[in-house]
């Protein structure tokens, strides 16, 4: 009986827990993780179209199921985001957003090695 109550609490901690780490993580998410660098106004539709991407990359990260496949699906949606990301640079070289989205390509490449 005592084993079944601490087993019972321990899955209540863990739910908890769960909660805890994804609110957390859902918030620091929603932020987008590039920054508008220098002395030039970051244009409005490029922000639009960075936080759109950034959305349904998180969007489509989170709909992925738990399976054997779920890191290499969620590997391949980040690699799309790259993909559009180095797009992004190419279309608005003159962006507000470049040096950060360089430098966020830059880590990227760095975890691959």
């Amino acid at each position: 009986m005592k084993t079944n109550m601490n087993t019972t609490r321990l899955g209540s901690l863990t739910r908890i827990l769960a909660v805890l780490l994804t609110s957390t993580t859902l918030a620091a998410m929603a932020q987008l993780p590039l920054t508008p660098v220098g002395d030039r106004v970051a244009d409005p539709q490029e922000t639009s179209e960075l936080e759109l991407m950034f959305r349904a990359t998180r969007e489509a990260s989170a709909s992925v199921a738990g399976s054997s496949q779920a890191t290499a699906q969620r590997r391949a949606i980040h690699n799309e985001l790259l993909a559009e990301l180095e797009t992004f640079v190419w279309r608005h070289s003159e962006s507000a957003w470049i040096a950060s989205a360089h430098t966020y390509l830059a880590g990227a490449a760095q975890l691959r090695c």
